[in-house]
């Protein structure tokens, strides 16, 4: 690892007090409910050179402070006070760390949490020179989705080009060509923005990406070899992939107000009451996982709310999912699950969802 390049990671830590209420052994409750931290790569850097500084072992902490904003603040001039380059990653970076926030919320009155960085004498003596430290969040997700759809690119035009005998119909050889171009096209402004730091994308939406464009990809693949041929399981994941690809790129059409940062990723809070389906009570203490329909099968996709039933409530970025509950580690879908569709709305109101158990 580069001497300047620290991986930081905030866990979710959940207190004895709550632990104790479960019915299951706490030390395998402390075990099971770390939920996903935030990966942030530190890169100390003078704005407009590329190089960065070498440090050599000086410890650099990434940290989190409140700040009341006051009339004439610009959150450009805090973050740059806190030693951070203010860029599209540390909007990301305080958008998930303020779940409420948004573009408009960097005005006077308004409390953000907000990145800072701590070092000893080689950081500060850096900062005084002009130096700030660039955040990144999930580095190695996003390079690995550049990669991944430049790869998948490559493929759109062998796919297109296959003669009918690769597919079930010729129908279906118009339906499967126009969804991947689209899926596709969709995933290459992903690629651009990211690429370019020009959009916020969340922790959540860059893994599901990264999925859907690895299981598309994957698709083409084995269908554009000499032997090969687009099954109708194939065709149902394409088309998965596809709508879900359409909803997310909604965001973009989010515009910003004057001088203010680029919007927030539309995500909404999507509250989860677990039911029994003999008695129609809550059932308390069950994990809510969810993974975008079109990853329904790939247990590496599945994630889970930050709290437990019953109810249980978590920020969602607009896509279709599949939702179910169930015990610690359970990442198989359960038959009890149901599809949802979240959609964020006007009124900030949360999205209801009930599921009833056997």
């Amino acid at each position: 690892m580069h001497p300047n390049r620290l991986v930081l990671k905030s866990a979710f830590v959940i207190s004895v007090v709550a632990l104790s209420l479960w019915a299951h052994p706490v030390a395998v409750l402390c075990e099971k409910i770390e939920a996903s931290p935030l990966d942030v790569t530190l890169v100390v850097k003078k704005p407009g050179n590329s190089k960065p500084l070498d440090l050599k072992d000086e410890k650099i902490e990434l940290i989190y402070q409140k700040v009341s904003f006051k009339e004439g603040d610009r959150i450009e001039k805090l973050l740059r006070g806190n030693g951070i380059l203010p860029d599209i990653e540390a909007i990301t970076i305080i958008y998930a760390k303020n779940p409420s926030a948004n573009s408009s919320s960097f005005r006077p009155g308004a409390e953000l949490m907000l990145p800072a960085v701590k070092g000893d004498h080689g950081l500060q003596q850096a900062l005084a020179e002009g130096y700030l430290v660039e955040l990144t969040l999930d580095k190695k997700l996003k390079e690995d989705f550049l990669n991944e759809v430049e790869a998948l690119q490559g493929l759109v035009k062998p796919f297109s080009d296959l003669q009918p005998a690769y597919f079930r119909s010729e129908d279906s050889q118009r339906k499967m060509v126009a969804s991947v171009n689209i899926g596709v096209d969709v995933l290459g402004s992903f690629r651009t923005v990211i690429r370019d730091k020009t959009w916020p994308i969340s922790s959540d939406m860059i893994r599901h990406l990264l999925g859907e464009a690895r299981l598309l990809k994957s698709i083409l693949q084995r269908v554009v070899e000499p032997k090969g041929k687009l099954v109708a399981e194939a065709e149902a994941q394409i088309e998965l992939i596809a709508e879900d690809l359409q909803v997310r790129a909604e965001m973009f059409k989010e515009k910003r107000g004057p001088g203010e940062p680029p919007p927030r990723y539309r995500d909404m809070r999507v509250k989860v009451t677990t039911l029994s389906a003999q008695t129609g009570t809550p059932v308390h203490n069950l994990y809510v996982y969810y993974v975008p329909v079109a990853l329904k099968r790939k247990p590496e996709s599945v994630r889970f709310f930050d709290r437990v039933s019953s109810p249980a409530d978590h920020l969602l970025v607009e896509a279709n999912y599949f939702v179910w509950a169930g015990q610690p580690g359970d990442l198989t879908p359960q038959p009890h699950g149901k599809i949802v569709e979240v959609r964020k709305n006007d009124h900030g109101q949360e999205q209801l969802v009930e599921l009833v158990i056997p």
